[in-house]
This record gives C-alpha cells, sequence and structure tokens, in this order.
C-alpha cells in the first residue's frame, strides 16, 4: 500500500511538472486572438516578368537583388526599387537553378541556397558562396559550394508529407541559420552551419510552431529583429500570408526571443522579404492563378 501511494505521488508529481512545462510552452507564443491583421503598401503591382517567381530579395548598399527559384536561369538580377524594372542579370557560374530560395549577404560575401526541397527526396542541397566585389561589377561571378545534409532527415521522400523543404536563411555571428519549411506539420526548424566551403551535416538548433510554411527570412540592419515570412495554404482559396518578428533572444537560438504575429489581408503567395531600414520590410509575390509579380511594402 504504501509502495503504492509513493508511486501515484511521483507520477502525480511527473504529471505536474509535465502540465507546467506545457503552459510554459503555450505562454512563450501569442494567442492567436493577438495576431494582428495588416494592410500591405503596394510598390509595385507589376514586377519585371523576368523574376516571375522571385523567390528572394536583397538589399546591397544602394542596389536591390532577386532571383527565381526552381527551374529558372542561375542568374541573380538586379532591379530598379522605382520603376521595377531588371537593370542587371548577372550569371553564377558553373552551378544550376535547381530551386534557388534565399539569398543574404556578409560584409564580404553573398549567398544562395539551393535548398527548395518540395518533395523531401534532394541529396545534393547547397549553397553558393560569391564576392559581393564581383556581383557589383563583372556579368559573371564564380562561386565556391557549401553541401549538406540535415541531421534529423533518416529518409527520403516523395511528396508534400515532410519536413525537410527549406526557403529561409539569414547570416548571425559568421554562421549560416536555415528555417525549414514543414508541409508536414506547419512548423519551422531552425538549423546552423559554417560559411566555409565543405560538406557538412546541419545543426538542429530548435523549434516553434509557425502555425503555416516559412518561406523567407530576414535580419533587421541592427541586427537585433528577425523577420521570418510565410503563408498558410488554404485548399481552393489560395494562401495567407504572415510575418513572424521575433526579437530579444538568448544567445545564436534566435527563435528563443518576444514572438509578435502579422496576418496579412492580401491572398498571395509571398516567397522574399527583406529590410529597406529597421523600421519597413520589401516583401515579395510570385506570379501564380495568372497574376503578375508583384513587390510590396510592410510599415513595423
Amino acid at each position: 500500500m504504501f509502495r503504492a501511494i509513493v508511486v501515484f505521488s511521483l507520477l502525480a508529481i511527473i504529471s505536474s511538472c509535465n502540465e507546467q512545462k506545457t503552459r510554459q510552452s503555450v505562454a512563450s507564443l501569442p494567442d492567436k486572438s493577438d495576431f494582428i491583421k495588416i494592410n500591405l503598401d503596394t510598390i509595385h503591382a507589376a514586377f519585371d516578368t523576368r523574376v516571375q517567381e522571385t523567390s528572394g530579395l536583397l538589399k546591397i548598399d544602394d542596389t536591390y537583388w532577386t532571383n527565381n527559384d526552381s527551374g529558372g536561369e542561375p542568374n541573380l538580377y538586379q532591379y530598379d526599387m522605382e520603376s521595377g524594372e531588371v537593370v542587371r542579370s548577372v550569371l553564377v557560374k558553373g552551378v544550376k537553378n535547381i530551386d534557388w530560395e534565399e539569398i543574404t549577404v556578409d560584409s564580404t560575401h553573398f549567398y544562395i541556397g539551393d535548398f527548395g526541397n518540395n518533395f523531401g527526396n534532394r541529396d545534393n542541397l547547397a549553397i553558393y558562396k560569391g564576392l559581393i566585389s564581383d556581383l557589383k561589377k563583372n556579368d559573371e561571378v564564380n562561386v565556391e559550394e557549401i553541401k549538406f545534409s540535415y541531421p534529423d532527415q533518416n529518409e527520403f521522400y516523395n511528396g508534400y508529407n515532410h519536413n525537410h523543404d527549406c526557403e529561409a536563411m539569414v547570416i548571425y555571428h559568421e554562421k549560416l541559420f536555415l528555417f525549414s519549411k514543414n508541409w508536414l506539420d506547419r512548423r519551422c526548424k531552425m538549423y546552423t552551419l559554417p560559411t566555409k566551403p565543405g560538406t557538412y551535416e546541419a545543426k538542429l538548433v530548435s523549434e516553434f510552431n509557425t502555425e503555416g510554411t516559412v518561406t523567407a527570412a530576414a535580419l533587421s540592419p541592427s541586427q537585433n529583429e528577425l523577420i521570418l515570412l510565410g503563408y498558410q495554404p488554404i485548399p481552393k482559396k489560395g494562401f495567407d500570408p504572415f510575418v513572424w518578428k521575433i526579437s530579444k533572444w538568448s544567445g545564436d537560438d534566435l527563435l528563443s526571443g518576444e514572438k509578435r504575429r502579422y496576418d496579412f489581408s492580401i491572398r498571395r503567395q509571398m516567397e522574399g522579404v527583406m529590410y529597406l531600414d529597421d523600421r519597413t520590410l520589401a516583401i515579395s509575390a510570385e506570379d501564380e492563378n495568372g497574376s503578375t509579380p508583384s513587390l510590396f511594402r510592410m510599415n513595423l
């Protein structure tokens, strides 16, 4: 009898601890009622048609860049922010555009994420690294390759029933941070990689419930805010896009900070995001269902 009482007491304590952990986990995210519904300002209703599938957005000094995703030419496109027209096309030599999904920079190099993996069956995930100085002055650039795999992927897939797609990347503290696009559970996992060319197994750091698939990421110029752009696919209705703004994180765990979500009133497939300044975002939408590629502005 005494033993049974002790066991029962221990189970009660464990249950109480688990309930407390669950409450803490839930409390770390805003309630759905706290999600903020906002309107976006249109910068260009019809972006240059050479970037029909604009997927990454990048600002380097006073120049603006984008790329097409899967199957496009292996080019980066410089465009004019005032007109929305492409003014330069730069060929990335020696590589293919299998599924380019993101572009980012540090002080000296640009990085192209060829890691789109809709069906979860790729074994050739890569990030291409090139010199910003070459990108500024040449029509063709050479790159080095960072190859990687996921530590938690034990099988390859053939459909949208997996959590090993990726379309979002930033650089922080001289490391690459990748954010997964989870088709299966609509969460987001964060991995890190070195910026040095080579072959690596990415390090899984953390995850949280984004309640939608993440398609792009950006760090503010002061590097104290992280933006995750994404959407929730709505069958037969299109997309419900959103932004998570994260700040005040701990160490290098960018997902550990305070979170606020903004839902957009416009239903578009939003794929690219960048900071124009510390309080303003530019967000791109690719063409879908007969629409044109577009560029929007969001004031934080």
